[in-house]
C-alpha cells in the first residue's frame, strides 16, 4: 500500500507535457495549494519563452518527499501565458503514487496508433499517452465508451526502438471525452517484450533526469 502525500508549498518539481510540439520534461516550483488546485510556476523554454499551455492540457508531476520519489496525473484548470502561474487540478490522495509502483513499469511515449471498434471495420487515429505490458492510456478525437473491445496497431517510434506492435484490448477507464485507458486481453510474448523493453529504457532515462529535486 502507498503512503500517498502532496507536495508542498516551495517544492521544486517536474512536469511532463505530452502535446507536441512542447512534449517533455520541464522545471517548476509549487505556489499554492487548495483544496481543489495547485498552482506552479510557469514551465520555462528558454529565458523567454514558456510553454503555451492550454486549459485541459494532460501533464504528469513528479516530486520527492521523505526521500521518495512521487508522482501524479494532471491537467490545466488555467493558464494566462508567460510568467503566469498555472493553475491545475489537484489528485485525490489515493491518485499520488511512488514513481513506477505498478505492475508493470510504464513508459510515457510519443507513439502514433489506430485502432477499431468491436466489429466496426472503420479505423480510427489515436495518440499513446503512455504504455506498458498491461495496458495502454491513448488519446483520440474518437469518443469510447467504457468496456468497448479494441484492436489497435501502436507504431513505437523511440531512440532506440522502432517496431509496429498489435494489440487488443478493453477501455476500462475514461478520463475525458478524448483520453482513456486500455486493459490489454491479447498480446504477444514477442510484443510484451518489445514494450517493457521501451518502457525499462524510458525509467532509466527519466530518473537520471529527476535526480535534481529535493
Amino acid at each position: 500500500m502507498n503512503m500517498a502525500v502532496y507536495p508542498e508549498k516551495e517544492d521544486m518539481i517536474k512536469v511532463e507535457v505530452f502535446r507536441d510540439p512542447y512534449r517533455g520534461l520541464f522545471e517548476s516550483k509549487i505556489n499554492r495549494i487548495t483544496d481543489d488546485n495547485i498552482s506552479i510556476g510557469p514551465l520555462a523554454i528558454n529565458e523567454l519563452e514558456y510553454v503555451p499551455l492550454i486549459q485541459g492540457d494532460y501533464l504528469q508531476v513528479y516530486f520527492h518527499r521523505s526521500d521518495a520519489l512521487y508522482e501524479f496525473k494532471s491537467s490545466v484548470v488555467e493558464y494566462s501565458g508567460g510568467i503566469s502561474t498555472i493553475k491545475i487540478t489537484k489528485p485525490p490522495e489515493k491518485n499520488i503514487c511512488r514513481f513506477q509502483r505498478r505492475g508493470y513499469l510504464r513508459a510515457n511515449c510519443n507513439a502514433d496508433a489506430k485502432f477499431t471498434v468491436g466489429k466496426i471495420k472503420k479505423t480510427y487515429d489515436a495518440n499513446i499517452i503512455n504504455i506498458s505490458a498491461g495496458g495502454t492510456l491513448m488519446q483520440s478525437k474518437y469518443a469510447v465508451s467504457p468496456k468497448d473491445i479494441l484492436d489497435i496497431a501502436i507504431r513505437i517510434n523511440t531512440d532506440n526502438i522502432k517496431k509496429d506492435i498489435q494489440v487488443s484490448g478493453e477501455v476500462s477507464r475514461i478520463e475525458r471525452s478524448d483520453l482513456f485507458a486500455v486493459r490489454f486481453t491479447n498480446i504477444s510474448d514477442s510484443d510484451v517484450k518489445i514494450i517493457m523493453n521501451v518502457a525499462d529504457d524510458y525509467c532509466r532515462k527519466l530518473r537520471k533526469k529527476l535526480m535534481f529535486i529535493k
